[in-house]
C-alpha cells in the first residue's frame, strides 16, 4: 500500500509540474512584455489581462492544459496550445505567447551575381508559396511594401542562375534589407561523389561532402553517393566526413558544363 501511495504522490507532483500557472504575452519580434493584452481560453469565460510585466494568471481553470488566445491593440491575435512554449518559473510553469505588430513591414531585396557582385537587373523576387511578386525600382532594388509578419520564405531568381530562397523576418515599422547572391549556372558544373569504405569497398551512407570555401554540401545516400549541383568552374577541394571514419580531402578541377565523378575511400578510425 505504501508503494502505491508513493507512486501516487510522484504522479501528482508530475501533473502539477506540467500545469500552466501563468501566461506571458510579449512582442514576437523584440521580446518586449506587452501590458494590457487580453488572454482567454475556449473552455472558460474568464478574461485575464496582462500586467506591466506582460503576465497574468492562466484563465483556463485548474487543469492548465487548454490552449490560450491572446489579443492586444496594435497586434495580430495569436493562439497557442498549452503544450507549446511552456517554461519553468518561480511561481510555476508559464506559457509564452508572442504577438506580431500590425505596423507595416517594408522589405527591400538586392539581387547580385555571387562571383562578380554585379546587380542582376533581370531578376525576380517573390514570396513563397503565395507567389507574391516584389516591385522593382529604377536602381534594380526589389520592394515589398506590405510584407507579412513572422518568418517568410522569399525566393530570388534570374535567367541562367540557380534560384535562391531565404527565410526573412521583418520587424513592424521598419525597413529590412535582404541580399541575394545568385550563382550563374552557365559557369558551373556538376560533381558526383561516391564514398567507399577503404577496407571493405562497401558504400558509406550518411556522410557529409562539402566544397571547401563555400556553402555547397550534400549527404550521401544508402548507396554512398551524393550530388552537388551548380558548382562554380575552377579548382576545388572536396571535404568528406563520416562518423567512425577519418576525414578526407580530395582536390579536383571542374570545367564549365562538365560533370566530375569523385571517388573517396575512407579509413576507419581506431
Amino acid at each position: 500500500m505504501r508503494a502505491v501511495q508513493a507512486a501516487g504522490v510522484v504522479l501528482l507532483l508530475a501533473a502539477c509540474a506540467e500545469r500552466v500557472a501563468f501566461v506571458r504575452v510579449q512582442d514576437a519580434e523584440t521580446g518586449a512584455a506587452l501590458a494590457g493584452a487580453r488572454v482567454t481560453t475556449a473552455q472558460s469565460d474568464v478574461i485575464a489581462v496582462t500586467d506591466s510585466a506582460g503576465t497574468c494568471p492562466y484563465p483556463g481553470g485548474a487543469s492548465g492544459r487548454t490552449a490560450v488566445s491572446a489579443a492586444r491593440a496594435g497586434y495580430f491575435p495569436a493562439a497557442l496550445k498549452a503544450a507549446e512554449g511552456r517554461q519553468a518559473g518561480p511561481g510555476g510553469r508559464f506559457l509564452v505567447v508572442g504577438l506580431y505588430s500590425r505596423l507595416p513591414r517594408v522589405v527591400s531585396c538586392l539581387v547580385a551575381d555571387s562571383l562578380t557582385g554585379a546587380p542582376r537587373s533581370a531578376a525576380g523576387v517573390s514570396i513563397l508559396p503565395a507567389g507574391i511578386e516584389a516591385e522593382p525600382d529604377a536602381d534594380g532594388c526589389w520592394w515589398f511594401d506590405s510584407f507579412p509578419a513572422g518568418p517568410v520564405l522569399v525566393q530570388a531568381r534570374a535567367e541562367g542562375c540557380a534560384a535562391r530562397t531565404l527565410t526573412v523576418r521583418a520587424r513592424g515599422g521598419e525597413t529590412t534589407t535582404v541580399r541575394f547572391a545568385l550563382l550563374d549556372t552557365l559557369d558551373c558544373g556538376r560533381v558526383e561523389v561516391e564514398v567507399l569504405d577503404s577496407l571493405t569497398g562497401l558504400p558509406v551512407p550518411e556522410c557529409t561532402v562539402r566544397i571547401e570555401g563555400g556553402a555547397l554540401s550534400a549527404a550521401s545516400g544508402p548507396d554512398g553517393r551524393a550530388v552537388l549541383e551548380a558548382v562554380p568552374a575552377g579548382e576545388h577541394v572536396l571535404a568528406v566526413q563520416a562518423d567512425g571514419y577519418a576525414g578526407r580531402r580530395v582536390r579536383f578541377p571542374l570545367v564549365r558544363g562538365w560533370t566530375v565523378i569523385v571517388r573517396a575511400s575512407l579509413n576507419r578510425q581506431r
